[in-house]
């Protein structure tokens, strides 16, 4: 495999016989019709699990979609209304999404100039927004890399305005509310009853706990900017801005083991009686606390004072697997949802923005060592939603994520991209191909096609059986 500079060069669609690409259809007109409604949707396919609308879709039948998919109202899209105010707002709303996900294919994802349309310049109407969705339409292998674009970029723009309309952009005011809710300089401990108190520090914001001036760590916001939720939006399976931005108020305390056992006690506490959550807190534990520890949290928890009227509901569980991540993450993530619409601060924000996540670890840890590093985390996550978007990455845009991440870490490209290749359970794949006698290499997910083959052969059996076998000789070069 070489790591020289790439040439550009178009990388076509992965062919498909008629079968495959007429059983996806199908399931596209189950998925229209809503008749996966009932099913859990990491079990059945999404709008991002297509590479292209059914030509037989028509106008009807695209106003439906659209409202399926934003809950934009058909009456509000037709240029016969184009004069109402909803039909200028709905078209603001659309344009801007539009705006967004193309700079979010080109900036974060990697996508040339000529993987994104150049027309319509703008969705501003009737007309130049039927005119992306019928580019999207066919996908033959003639004219499959030109739908592809499109196709893309309308995926591109519905996770745009998902995330927009859940208010991904207000993420960092959130975040910054509920860290100064959390932590308060020592004047205002008392009269704002924070449950942590500052200490000047460099790394993040030094603390001791107000209750017991003994127990001491570090805190920093993780505020996830516009283009991390949408990221998040496509690795996730059920693809939704719900759990797009479920960690959407994220902060992060460093603390050592022993003390963690008494500082997670306090938060429950400040959460319940002063932030007001009435829902259940998950508490996930990866490693973290051992058993007989756990245990000891529990009792902890079980003592607490709540205000009357207060339910102490919580629940501890192990972490799930991510596909994106690398095992052996040693943390504790306290995870739930701020007050309802009808009180406190959040009363304006979407459901999604209003969950927090607190991620409370040890100053030993090795999360952010070795494969564990954000930057290798990210690597792998534009991998998977580039395998999402199109079913492969090309190595060009691969060989720009490892470019970043060996910035940002000072690793060597060769050595990052053996770490992404030959790593436990290969989160990415290389499959050399050989067109008019030159080999190349395009990247891919297996997890994307893992769960694409448990939908009933939604993808070629063949080209699984490929992806196998690449990743069974990557792991006898570990």
């Amino acid at each position: 495999m070489r790591f020289e500079k790439i040439t550009e060069k178009e990388i076509e669609p992965l062919k498909e016989s008629k079968e495959i690409t007429m059983r996806k259809y199908d399931y596209m007109k189950y998925l229209l019709k809503g008749d996966f409604e009932g099913i859990d949707p990491r079990e059945r396919p999404t709008f991002l699990d297509f590479h292209g609308i059914r030509p037989d879709m028509g106008k009807k039948d695209l106003l439906k979609w659209i409202e399926k998919e934003t809950g934009l109202k058909p009456e509000n899209i037709l240029d016969e209304n184009k004069d109402s105010s909803e039909y200028k707002k709905t078209y603001n709303l659309i344009d801007y999404a539009y705006q967004q996900g193309k700079d979010f294919l080109k900036n974060t994802l990697k996508y040339r100039d000529i993987d994104i349309p150049k027309e319509p310049e703008s969705v501003s109407s009737e007309k130049e927004l039927f005119q992306l969705l019928e580019k999207s339409k066919s996908f033959t292998e003639k004219d499959g890399a030109n739908s592809l674009k499109y196709c893309r970029t309308i995926k591109a723009t519905l996770i745009s305005f998902e995330t927009v309309k859940n208010d991904a952009l207000l993420l960092e005011e959130a975040t910054n509310y509920f860290r100064d809710a959390m932590i308060s300089s020592p004047a205002d401990a008392y009269y704002k009853e924070s449950p942590l108190v500052s200490i000047d520090g460099k790394n993040g914001i030094n603390f001791f706990v107000a209750s017991d001036s003994k127990i001491k760590g570090s805190l920093e916001s993780r505020a996830k900017r516009l283009e991390k939720a949408m990221v998040k939006y496509i690795t996730r399976p059920e693809s939704n801005a719900e759990t797009a931005m479920k960690d959407g108020a994220g902060l992060r305390i460093t603390i050592e083991k022993y003390q963690a056992e008494e500082l997670i006690p306090v938060l429950y506490q400040w959460l319940k009686n002063k932030m007001r959550v009435r829902e259940s807190i998950k508490i996930e534990n990866s490693a973290f606390f051992s058993v007989e520890e756990e245990q000891i949290l529990i009792g902890n928890l079980e003592k607490i004072p709540l205000n009357e009227g207060v339910i102490n509901n919580y629940f501890i569980k192990k972490n799930d697997k991510n596909p994106t991540s690398a095992e052996g993450r040693e943390e504790i993530k306290m995870t739930g949802e701020l007050p309802s619409p009808k009180e406190g601060k959040f009363i304006s924000l979407a459901q999604p923005a209003r969950q927090f996540e607190i991620i409370i670890e040890a100053p030993e840890n090795k999360n952010e060592k070795g494969e564990r590093k954000h930057p290798f985390f990210d690597l792998r996550k534009f991998v998977l939603a580039r395998t999402r978007l199109d079913g492969f990455c090309t190595e060009e845009a691969f060989m720009a994520f490892v470019q970043d991440a060996s910035k940002e870490t000072g690793k060597k490209i060769p050595d990052i991209v053996k770490m992404m290749l030959n790593s436990e359970k290969n989160p990415i794949v290389a499959l050399e191909r050989n067109i008019r006698g030159k080999k190349d290499y395009f990247y891919l997910s297996p997890a994307v096609y893992k769960r694409w083959q448990s939908f009933d052969r939604f993808v070629d059996s063949a080209m699984f059986s490929s992806i196998k076998k690449a990743q069974e000789k990557q792991g006898k070069n570990r």
